[in-house]
Order: C-alpha cells, then sequence, then structure tokens
C-alpha cells in the first residue's frame, strides 16, 4: 500500500534550513507500516534533502553552504529526493538525525515538497522479517 501527502513551508530571501522530519514521522505513525520505507521528494528547483545531526547549528550549516550557492556546486551536493526505511513501525535513521529541506533558492516562496510512504509488499508472507521461513515440504519440495 503506498500513501502520499504533499507539505509546504514558507521561506525567505536566503538560505533556509527547515526542519520536515516531524511531518516523515507523522506519516508513518498514520499508515502504521510494519516494515517499508518513505521517500521524500522536493519537485521544483531551488532546494534539496539532507540529513543532519540534531546538535548541528542551522547558523553553521548556512555559513557552510553560503560558497556553494555562490559556484552552484550547492545542486549536486543536495538531492532532490531520499529515501528512509521503516523497520518496526518507525523511521530506521539514527534517532539523533532530523531530516532537513534546505531552501537556496534566493526569493521568498511556499516550498513543497511530497513524501510517499510504502508498505513492503512482502509482508506476511513466509520469509519476511518477523514471518519465519516455512517447514520443508517432504521430496525437497
Amino acid at each position: 500500500m503506498m500513501v502520499s501527502k504533499t507539505y509546504y513551508v514558507d521561506t525567505t530571501k536566503s538560505i533556509d534550513i527547515l526542519l520536515i522530519s516531524h511531518e516523515i514521522r507523522r506519516l508513518v505513525q498514520e499508515t502504521r507500516p510494519e516494515i517499508g520505507q518513505v521517500s521524500v521528494i522536493v519537485p521544483f528547483p531551488g532546494a534539496g534533502l539532507a540529513v543532519f545531526d540534531k546538535d548541528v547549528s542551522r547558523e553553521v550549516l548556512v555559513k557552510e553552504l553560503a560558497p556553494y550557492l555562490k559556484n552552484q556546486l550547492i545542486h549536486v551536493l543536495l538531492p532532490k529526493s531520499m529515501t528512509l526505511l521503516i523497520e518496526k513501525g518507525k523511521l530506521a535513521n539514527d534517532p539523533w538525525q532530523d531530516i532537513f529541506l534546505i531552501d537556496y533558492d534566493t526569493s521568498s516562496r511556499r516550498r513543497e515538497f511530497r513524501v510517499f510512504s510504502e508498505t513492503a509488499a512482502a509482508a506476511g508472507k513466509p520469509g519476511a522479517p518477523g514471518n519465519p521461513m516455512p517447514p520443508p515440504q517432504p521430496g525437497g519440495r
């Protein structure tokens, strides 16, 4: 089963580093998959995604990213999408990490990002995580 939601955030005329972990975790909680994956996509130019430790200063990140904005390398460094695994109904990334949308467009605007949650198709089938393999059949089949 796949569920998707579109979210919007307002940005300013400078580099914005916006926390979006809560929206992603909320969708995982709503869909309640035991195993699966979540994909996050920024569909339009001028922004990308990143995972940082929670204790990293946003001011330091803006200062470090600014030189890459001038030479357009920021387009290569920040992906437009990312996929995160879901295990035991929760995101499988480190609990000390957060997911950020980084808007490097210098015009203030309403920025869109989309989150897709997909339950693993193998869930509930023999051999899937949490389901042991069935015993061997007599005669080797």
